[in-house]
């Protein structure tokens, strides 16, 4: 089974190489066959100057230019649109997808601090109405299973962030 990978990526000049190579490296590390799929978003940076060299450099990479409208949403469409392996979704099914509220209830339980949450009424370009997803498909055919709930998750990345609060404290 080959995996494929999608980055959507706008303005990551500072970030991206580096991710792109740390996730070829483990693949190829894992002797995982796969693809790796940057999807510049319209950068006005150097991310298309680095896409190119990542493209020249693994040879598992390439990429290819998000056009109008942008946004996560329309860059992971088009890669999902583009790439080369089967589509499988690891992230949800009944016992592991959340709602805005659910999520934001938990986040206000372990960090004792809560935010707002106002609905926006007006859709707008990017917002996805509703989105189901089921991991079954890849247990089935992978055998994987998750190992922690929503909860657990969100309490990992908590801790994370407590952990690295200095290195973090410009983007907090």
């Amino acid at each position: 089974m080959k995996i494929s990978a999608i980055v959507p990526a706008h303005n990551e000049e500072g970030c991206l190489y580096g991710t792109v190579r740390a996730i070829a490296q483990m693949l190829d590390l894992e002797g995982i066959p796969h693809e790796i799929l940057i999807v510049n978003d319209n950068s006005v940076d150097r991310t298309i100057n680095i896409c190119q060299e990542l493209s020249e450099t693994f040879p598992t990479v390439r990429y290819i230019n998000n056009q109008p409208p942008n946004g996560f949403g329309f860059a992971v469409r088009r890669g999902l649109a583009e790439f080369d392996s089967e589509v499988f979704n690891v992230g949800g099914g009944l016992s592991n997808s959340l709602s805005l509220v659910e999520a934001t209830d938990f986040c206000r339980k372990i960090a004792g601090k809560s935010i707002p949450v106002n609905p926006v009424l007006e859709e707008r370009p990017g917002d996805i109405p509703i989105f189901i997803t089921d991991s079954s498909r890849v247990m089935d055919r992978t055998g994987w299973q998750r190992v922690i709930g929503p909860e657990a998750a969100l309490q990992d990345i908590y801790d994370w962030i407590a952990a690295n609060e200095v290195v973090l404290s410009s983007i907090l």
